[in-house]
């Protein structure tokens, strides 16, 4: 939340919001995005100069609000926590709960927390995730709309897609139908990050003068390492072509939906989230950035989601449940 300093310099006041702190707390507060926004601003009429002169007004000063968080954080384990809304509603660790006050005989009274299950739970989330929607509307964010070539609003397709699993679908080897955790590729094995360089194999090598060399180059690695170090994963990433291969798989078993964004923006800038409810608390789901690249003249941007486990070894693995394409 900022605001204006005095009525004669164009500075503003930026102060760091409750969540900001949290996240600086916890040592990942990352700036990424900076939005305007002329929320509680006042506009006057003018005949002459179209707006009445703002300078002689009188200011409130900027404070901490529920619009200034948007998204909902979660921990390493996928717990959500607390989100501002103006629903009232207390989320803490993934846990909805409902706070009552008792009256003791002894005159002092004490906090009662009911947490909530059931359908009580399931509608109350669906209103605590729509509250994030509320939150990016109350910021008021100032924009420009191209009435000419843009649509204005934004929709989808289908309000709700419906994915039915057995047997056979969509794993037709029965080999697969259960497996257990310590069974599947830690995340250092997994083909999913293959392509993310924080999981590239890059040993030690040689110090090269030239800039215009690939250093994550494998050829380069072999020619100018300076000892044998192990890899933990292949040594092929996961590729277009076998993205392909298994997009289609999964598409001849009947698991693809299509969504079509009608009507939106020309830049498609879309702010996603996924979540995983049960009866009596929500989490949310790890998503992992495979990339962008051109297939049958289309662009395509790839997203895994998915859980990740620890296994009896302390070893973190990545179950993929999606895979999203927008093109």
């Amino acid at each position: 939340m900022s605001g204006i300093l005095d009525n004669r310099t164009r500075i503003m006041d930026t102060v760091v919001t409750l969540e900001g702190r949290r996240q600086m707390a916890d040592g990942k507060l990352k700036i990424e995005y900076i939005s305007f926004t002329d929320n509680a601003t006042f506009y006057d009429p003018s005949v002459i100069s179209g707006s009445a002169d703002a300078t002689t007004r009188l200011y409130f000063e900027q404070c901490h609000l529920p619009q200034d968080q948007i998204t909902f954080e979660a921990d390493d384990s996928g717990k959500l926590k607390p989100f501002k809304n103006n629903k009232n509603i207390n989320l803490s660790s993934g846990k909805i709960s409902d706070y009552k006050f008792k009256d003791e005989y002894s005159g002092s009274a004490r906090e009662i927390v009911n947490y909530l299950t059931g359908s009580q739970f399931a509608s109350t989330a669906s209103k605590l995730l729509a509250s994030s929607i509320d939150n990016f509307k109350n910021l008021y964010v100032l924009g420009t709309r191209d009435f000419i070539f843009e649509d204005e609003g934004f929709g989808t397709g289908v309000s709700s897609i419906e994915f039915k699993t057995s047997d056979t679908n969509p794993l037709e080897d029965a080999e697969f139908h259960s497996r257990l955790i310590n069974d599947l590729p830690s995340l250092f094995d997994d083909k999913v990050f293959s392509k993310s360089i924080n999981f590239k194999y890059l040993p030690p090598i040689n110090k090269l003068d030239d800039p215009t060399v690939v250093k994550s180059d494998l050829n380069v690695i072999e020619n100018n390492k300076i000892g044998d170090y192990a890899r933990f994963g292949e040594y092929d990433e996961y590729t277009e072509v076998e993205l392909e291969d298994d997009l289609k798989e999964i598409e001849d078993a009947g698991f693809k939906r299509t969504i079509t964004f009608d009507p939106t923006s020309m830049n498609n800038k879309i702010v996603t989230q996924f979540f995983e409810i049960n009866d009596s608390d929500m989490k949310k789901l790890d998503v992992v950035e495979y990339g962008t690249y051109r297939h049958n003249d289309a662009i395509k941007n790839v997203y895994f989601v998915g859980k990740v486990f620890v296994d009896d070894n302390d070893t973190q693995t990545f179950v993929r449940m999606f895979t999203l394409v927008f093109e």
